[in-house]
């Protein structure tokens, strides 16, 4: 595992951005929602979290034949110590 800051909205724009074609040619959106409000920097497994994003949003969207695939993007707790050193 690898712990180090980088910045959360622009690896969840890499997401988007990699799953939006699979919904070309379909009546389905992929929204991500909320990404103006989390925090620019998160410190954590950069490479791991991404994959863990690919996985259930491209099983959301590859199940879902026609309407929205909606991400909602929130802090549910935030802390000033880490959890991994």
């Amino acid at each position: 595992i690898e712990i180090e800051p980088f910045d959360l909205p622009a690896m969840i724009q890499e997401v988007q951005d990699s799953l939006t074609p699979l919904t070309a040619n379909r009546p389905l959106q992929l929204v991500f929602r909320n990404l103006s409000e989390l925090p620019r920097t998160l410190r954590t497994d950069r490479t791991r979290l991404k994959q863990i994003l690919i996985n259930i949003v491209g099983n959301a969207v590859k199940f879902t034949p026609s309407g929205t695939v909606s991400v909602d993007c929130e802090v549910v707790r935030a802390s000033a110590t880490p959890i991994l050193q």
